[in-house]
């Protein structure tokens, strides 16, 4: 028989209280029994059975008893509320092409012509259409280490600046 050893981090385990049912479920289920006791207590004719009271009742009931069904394993409050928690999230967007959004100065009409005008500003070197000799590679070097930069790679390939 062939066995197999499942991590911890995949297994969730969710504790059983009654009947097959876990907390959130027994939670969810006892929500309309509350509700339904506040409404016979507080809606006109008080502490008295009536049609109006008991279709409200019924009505609040089904939301929580839908939201206890399990659904793929799952307990759907669970799932809602993870997909509220996502659709809800505050977002940071670091590069936005709509002016609104972004606070810039001005709007760039051609997002090809703004990252030309950004390289060639401020700049002496002309743009390298090939590879530099040993005198500009120097000089490159000297330059980076005045400004406490320094470049790694690991075994992947992977290539960092770091600016100290």
């Amino acid at each position: 028989m062939k066995t197999s050893i499942v991590p911890a981090q995949i297994m969730t385990v969710e504790d059983r209280i009654a009947a097959n049912l876990s907390l959130t479920q027994m939670i969810l289920l006892i929500i309309p029994v509350f509700f339904s006791a506040l409404i016979f207590a507080v809606l006109p004719p008080f502490f008295k059975l009536d049609p109006l009271k008991l279709a409200l009742a019924g009505l609040f009931a089904l939301l929580p008893f839908g939201l206890a069904i399990r659904f793929r394993g799952e307990v759907v409050f669970k799932t809602l509320r993870t997909a509220l928690t996502f659709w809800f999230r505050p977002r940071l967007y670091l590069l936005s092409r709509r002016p609104e959004i972004c606070h810039c100065d001005q709007a760039v009409a051609d997002p090809l012509e703004a990252e030309a005008d950004k390289t060639n500003r401020g700049t002496n070197f002309e743009p390298a259409t090939q590879p530099l000799d040993e005198a500009q590679t120097a000089e490159l070097i000297k330059l980076l280490k005045a400004r406490n930069i320094s470049f790694l790679s690991n075994k992947q390939g992977k290539f960092s600046a770091i600016i100290k």
